[in-house]
């Protein structure tokens, strides 16, 4: 045979199960919206107390799609 698979189909399964279950992990962590709108993420403490207040106030999605729009707008304004 000239081709052989480097990976059987059980680990191929098994690979793309894990994929799965850190995807499904990720896109259920608070800040997912964040990353997902292409905002840069700041890892300064002052930064992270912000992001960390917006949680526990319930108003981190407010708080994203107004970061987003500003984000926007610096875009295109430059």
């Amino acid at each position: 045979m000239l081709w052989t698979s480097a990976i059987s189909v059980s680990e191929a399964e098994d690979i793309l199960n894990r994929i799965d279950f850190l995807e499904t992990w990720m896109t259920d962590l608070p800040g997912y919206s964040w990353v997902k709108e292409g905002l840069a993420v700041n890892f300064e403490k002052e930064s992270l107390t912000e992001y960390a207040s917006h949680l526990a106030d319930g108003t981190f999605e407010r708080f994203v799609d107004r970061s987003s729009q500003q984000f926007d707008r610096a875009l295109n304004v430059g």
